[in-house]
């Protein structure tokens, strides 16, 4: 605990006494760093540390990986039906991947393949709930035939059929797989989740974006609580019904509402964690105010609750000067044809308008170099990290020291790796370019 605290303090000593000659006190809006507790924590943490002399300088931690927590939190450790359902999705596609017989067999049943899920990306659970969920008839059709013990496939090398004889492995796999399409709780969790994992997909696809911006992230956050909550409230007002793969079992088929009870709580989770790890976006709604897709609704219902938030967050703003500014643009047409606050921003600066709306002017320049991810930070850790992995044990402190001195002091040495990995041997892709000329002196 005691080397934690030190090295906390030694990281932030080591920012500060590099920003220092800057003046930065009312400049900094944000930092950002990876996601360890040295660097996040509320508690002496870097960015605590930080905060304390930069009162403004707002921590943003990647939304992608808070998002990937959240989902883990809901659907892997606090339900234990929901984890047993994606511990037995996850078996759907590591049966097939690996072996051409059973993806020939696959292939002729579904015209598909079934992706396999990461552990650290949460959206590819969305492709598999989706591919299963839709392929279920021809997944039970393929399933069967591997269970009977042969399969008739098509050959396009020899354009004739052949039979293929199935051990009692796979037998006993596609059994096993089987009995999970026709279960009734599995089944329910699998419906459950084809309609919330779509939603995840989108938000996913929008916090990764390469033009990710304040106002998308704040529109997608919003429009995924509201979705969970709509969901949730439908499964609290539906009553029960006999849909779904019919059951032998009386247990079972009596157990839907303890099934209801445990998807209720997964939406509850996952909302609680959403607003819980995504709390930091706070300082994100004061920005909304000068997205220019909100313009049209100024006039009607003007948004006095986040200019309240604009001392809180961003003192260097004057609130009075932005109301009047906003008003202004808000009974503007030219303003609402903007599509968000990078294009309004370069309007603003292309007509001279900038010292016209100047509060408003500096909030867009807040919110366009707001960062919201922190992937560049922890590349760069990752890197660190594969490198000392490889030569911790044959390098001591010294030597790295010199390593990193060496790697500093010598010119083009990035140009000089990649030369050297381009002529260890011959590859498929050429690194190499090469002119007629030099080609010619080779020959010879």
């Amino acid at each position: 605990m005691r080397d934690s605290w030190q090295v906390c303090n030694a990281i932030t000593k080591l920012i500060k006494e590099q920003i220092q000659c800057y003046n930065l006190k009312e400049k900094l809006i944000s930092q950002t760093y990876d996601g360890a507790a040295t660097m996040r924590g509320t508690h002496g943490g870097v960015q605590t540390q930080m905060k304390e002399t930069y009162p403004h300088a707002h921590f943003i931690h990647c939304y992608a990986h808070q998002l990937n927590l959240m989902m883990e939190q809901a659907c892997t450790k606090q339900i234990s039906g929901i984890r047993v359902f994606f511990a037995n999705l996850a078996a759907f596609p590591l049966f097939f991947q690996g072996s051409p017989k059973r993806m020939a067999a696959l292939k002729k049943s579904c015209q598909r393949r079934l992706p396999r899920a990461g552990a650290t990306r949460w959206n590819f659970q969305s492709r598999t709930v989706n591919t299963v969920y839709e392929s279920r008839e021809d997944l039970v059709e393929c399933l069967t035939e591997i269970k009977s013990g042969q399969t008739t496939i098509y050959n396009p090398e020899s354009g004739t059929e052949e039979n293929i004889q199935w051990d009692l492995e796979t037998i006993g796999k596609a059994s096993g797989l089987l009995k999970w399409l026709e279960d009734e709780q599995f089944m329910y969790f699998l419906r459950f989740f084809n309609r919330v994992m779509p939603h995840v997909d989108v938000l996913y696809g929008i916090i990764q974006s390469r033009n990710i911006s304040v106002d998308m992230v704040s529109h997608a956050l919003s429009g995924f609580r509201r979705t969970l909550t709509e969901i949730r409230k439908e499964l609290c007002e539906s009553q029960p019904s006999d849909q779904g793969v019919p059951s032998t079992s009386k247990r079972r088929r009596t157990s839907e509402g303890n099934l209801k009870a445990s998807c209720i709580e997964a939406c509850d989770v996952m909302i609680m964690q959403a607003e819980d790890r995504f709390s930091s976006v706070g300082n994100l709604i004061p920005l909304q105010l000068v997205d220019p897709t909100f313009f049209v609704l100024y006039a009607s219902n003007f948004p006095n609750d986040k200019l309240d938030m604009v001392p809180k967050y961003y003192p260097m703003v004057s609130k009075n000067k932005l109301t009047t500014e906003l008003q202004v643009l808000s009974e503007s047409e030219d303003f609402h044809e903007k599509k968000n606050c990078l294009s309004l921003l370069d309007f603003l600066r292309e007509n001279n308008l900038s010292d016209v709306f100047s509060e408003v002017y500096q909030l867009l320049q807040i919110t366009v170099t707001t960062p919201l991810t922190s992937a560049e930070s922890e590349r760069c850790f990752s890197t660190l990290k594969r490198i000392l992995t490889f030569l911790r044990n044959t390098m001591d402190q010294g030597s790295q020291v010199f390593a990193a001195d060496l790697v500093q002091d010598t010119r083009n040495f990035n140009e000089l790796v990649i030369d050297k990995f381009a002529r260890l041997k011959n590859r498929r892709a050429e690194f190499l370019y090469k002119d007629a000329h030099a080609l010619g002196e080779e020959d010879h």
